[in-house]
């Protein structure tokens, strides 16, 4: 993916974040984490911080991981 592409989609990542649905902000989330990228890091850190625990827990888990299969 270019560098253009690539900063319009953490962008749009970016907006989604603060979507006032705590299901988009799960999934934006969910995208964000695998990501190496320093912007894609602080968007999660910012959902670390949503008043919905459910936001919070998808910044974190991955469900592979409590299998051991990640």
């Amino acid at each position: 993916m270019d560098t253009d592409r690539w900063a319009i989609a953490l962008s749009q990542l970016e907006l989604l974040a603060q979507d006032e649905s705590s299901r988009i902000r799960m999934r934006v989330a969910q995208v964000l984490k695998p990501l190496n990228d320093p912007t894609a890091h602080t968007i999660l850190n910012g959902l670390r911080q949503d008043p919905d625990l459910k936001v919070v827990a998808a910044t974190w888990s991955n469900p592979l991981e409590k299998e051991g299969k990640s």
